[in-house]
């Protein structure tokens, strides 16, 4: 009992510095408790707090995993899941008021009850794979800028809910790099406008090169190189 709260403990203030948010350690403590509460499994890793949803959460997450795995390939992260279908649960883990969802490094993802569906499902397990590709280390570094990771997750998820930029816009967006940072400025511009900016320059470099633009992007940072200094090589980038 004392090795698992130890270890559970050392998770969540690791994970946590890296949170936007003043209730993520809480959040995460419960969720990685061994029996996270208000919630029963339902499939490995996967948690909900409503039996009666769970056919359906569980087939929104196949199609959600199949949707990531089109760009990334083979899962590489198994995060733990929390399903929260009602207020209560979503205050558990997500904090009263907060996002519809929230994903700690590639160990955990919880969801809102307007986050239980295979688009928000999508925008959330593609950040845990683009965390477990860079390690630890490299999300509490921001290796990737945070504008890149969540218009990362925004195009793989085909998220439709988003604004049009404009150029000042896109161009604020490319100032953030980390996730205080990113919260800064989705208060300021609205999420609508923060996430359409940042979804559009992924979408550019897209269109213009493939997917394959962005992977090798992925991998060469992957290896050493500086963000920035590939980003400017691929095309439609901006």
């Amino acid at each position: 009992m004392r090795k698992r709260f130890s270890i559970t403990l050392i998770l969540s203030l690791v994970l946590g510095l890296s949170a936007s948010v003043s209730f993520a350690n809480g959040g995460l403590g419960r969720a990685l408790r061994s029996s996270p509460p208000g919630v029963v499994q339902i499939a490995p890793n996967v948690f909900i707090d409503d039996r009666v949803k769970a056919e359906k959460a569980l087939r929104d997450l196949e199609q959600a995993r199949a949707q990531v795995a089109r760009f990334f390939g083979p899962a590489q992260s198994d995060p733990r899941i929390i399903l929260c279908t009602t207020a209560p649960c979503k205050t558990t883990y997500l904090g009263k008021g907060g996002p519809r969802g929230k994903t700690w490094a590639y160990h955990v993802v919880a969801l809102g009850p307007k986050g239980v569906n295979r688009m928000i499902m999508a925008h959330e397990l593609s950040h845990a794979e683009l965390h477990r590709r860079m390690g630890l280390r490299d999300v509490l570094d921001h290796r990737f800028p945070s504008w890149f990771d969540e218009g990362l997750a925004s195009y793989i998820s085909r998220d439709d809910r988003l604004s049009a930029p404009t150029p000042e816009r896109i161009a604020r967006i490319k100032q953030v790099r980390t996730a205080r940072q990113w919260g800064r400025v989705v208060t300021q511009l609205g999420w609508k406008q923060a996430y359409g900016a940042a979804m559009v320059l992924v979408e550019d470099v897209a269109q213009a090169g493939g997917d394959k633009a962005l992977r090798h992007l992925i991998t060469e940072v992957m290896t050493g190189a500086d963000f920035d200094h590939v980003w400017v090589t691929l095309p439609g980038a901006r």
